[in-house]
């Protein structure tokens, strides 16, 4: 996903067109979907390994850091989705989705560090 969202950010930079970016855009939005539901599947459908973990999510999902996950989520992945999956998008917008992406993905991943340590451990 942060490869293709790359090459797409720097599409409009290097002349490419929008019938060019064709298979890059279709692994990019294939990849936003696989990301979107192992995100979601692996908060809510696996259980959490230990009563630690569980806390973490939990302050993940609907406590302290929820509004980064939510808009690692939306912002990262739903909307470059939709982007993607609009009927002709032109190379900048397919841009704009790779950066929402790469924003989200370090919204996402930020808050995966930072939660577990907000819990504590003994």
């Amino acid at each position: 996903m942060a490869g293709s969202a790359a090459l797409l950010i720097v599409g409009p930079f290097v002349g490419l067109t929008a019938e060019a970016a064709r298979p890059l855009v279709w692994t990019f939005g294939l990849s936003l979907l696989v990301n979107l539901l192992i995100t979601w599947g692996g908060e809510f459908a696996v259980p959490h390994a230990s009563q630690v973990a569980a806390m973490a999510a939990h302050m993940i999902t609907g406590g302290k850091y929820s509004r980064w996950y939510r808009a690692s989520l939306i912002g990262g992945l739903v909307v470059p989705l939709v982007i993607v999956a609009l009927p002709d998008p032109s190379v900048f917008a397919y841009s704009l989705a790779g950066l929402l992406s790469l924003a989200g993905l370090f919204a996402y991943e930020w808050v995966f560090v930072m939660a577990p340590q907000d819990v504590p451990n003994n």
